[in-house]
């Protein structure tokens, strides 16, 4: 199975403008109309990462990485074939370790991006890794991880759990959050979770 690389190069011609301030936008905008993501997901995650992020106290910094980093988190998808993409059936070993390459894709392409805040590229990169550190790309573990990946992990969860993928249906938000929950202090930061939770019973609609 060949990794779609000759697409990459599309991506940065200067004729396509995705070096400009709306580059960022407009990577996660591919993404959707590929098909390779809900529509709307982008929006969502930004929208839950800011939130979120807002109630941790992230400084200034910190927030706009996070919020490159929602918008930026899976283009790399774009780098591997749509068919294991969206495969319905269960994943073999070999198809899920290419899928997994696709945080470092999304890290190299982040990279690549003037406009990108530094911090976001390892945000994307590590966003998969989990709290006990049996995650990955490189098995971090707690506060080795960035504070934007652990954000953005819980709010990605949350959103794929709650929309309808080809390989998944969409479960109800209250199952959804309840599945958060039970991963608290083993896939993400248990501050994190408990941000999220309070969001959740508080005033932050979460619209799929």
């Amino acid at each position: 199975m060949e990794y779609q690389q000759a697409t990459v190069g599309a991506f940065f011609l200067p004729e396509h403008g995705y070096f400009a301030q709306n580059a960022i936008t407009q990577l996660a905008i591919e993404l959707e109309e590929r098909g390779l993501e809900p529509q709307g997901h982008t929006q969502r995650i930004v929208r839950l990462c800011e939130s979120i992020g807002n109630m941790l106290g992230l400084h200034n910094e910190s927030m706009e990485a996070l919020i490159h980093a929602a918008y930026l988190h899976d283009i790399g998808k774009m780098m591997l074939p749509t068919k294991l993409l969206l495969k319905p059936d269960t994943l073999e070993p070999a198809e899920w370790d290419i899928i997994k390459t696709h945080a470092k894709w999304s890290a190299i392409i982040a990279a690549a991006i003037p406009s990108v805040h530094p911090r976001a590229v390892a945000a994307v990169l590590h966003h998969h890794e989990r709290w006990d550190g049996t995650g990955y790309p490189s098995y971090l573990s707690g506060e080795q991880i960035p504070i934007e990946s652990r954000v953005l992990a819980v709010c990605d969860v949350y959103d794929t759990l709650v929309s309808k993928r080809a390989y998944s249906r969409a479960w109800s938000p209250h199952n959804a959050l309840a599945e958060i929950q039970s991963r608290r202090g083993e896939h993400f930061d248990p501050k994190v979770v408990d941000a999220f939770l309070e969001r959740a019973l508080g005033k932050f609609t979460f619209a799929s």
